[in-house]
């Protein structure tokens, strides 16, 4: 019975850290993000939107964007090459300690 209760508790304990870091520390309102980058963008001032995803270090979406926004104007296969890689060093820390859960 106390095998089970720890791997219970271990579980919750994952889960929960999981949640707290993706939907508080890496989270950002993307809606609103995305509004304030086109308001930017559309106003001609790529170094206005660069400055509202470096307002927001920690947030994954910030980061993927702020990587496409320094290779603006380039050719579109270097500016998806730099999206692509963006997200595969995001999505490591979204995923961290989830191996240790069970999946159905």
């Amino acid at each position: 019975m106390y095998p089970i209760l720890l791997c219970a508790v271990f579980g919750v304990a994952i889960s929960l850290e999981r949640f707290f870091y993706i939907f508080l520390r890496i989270s950002v309102n993307g809606p609103t993000l995305m509004g304030h980058l086109q308001r930017e963008l559309l106003n001609g001032s790529v170094d206005g939107a660069l400055r509202l995803c470096n307002g927001e270090p920690s947030a994954a979406l910030a980061k993927v964007l702020k990587a496409a926004l320094l290779r603006a104007g380039r050719p579109e296969a270097e500016l998806k090459a730099a999206v692509e890689e963006s997200c595969l060093e995001v999505q490591p820390l979204v995923s961290r300690r989830l191996g240790y859960l069970p999946r159905s």
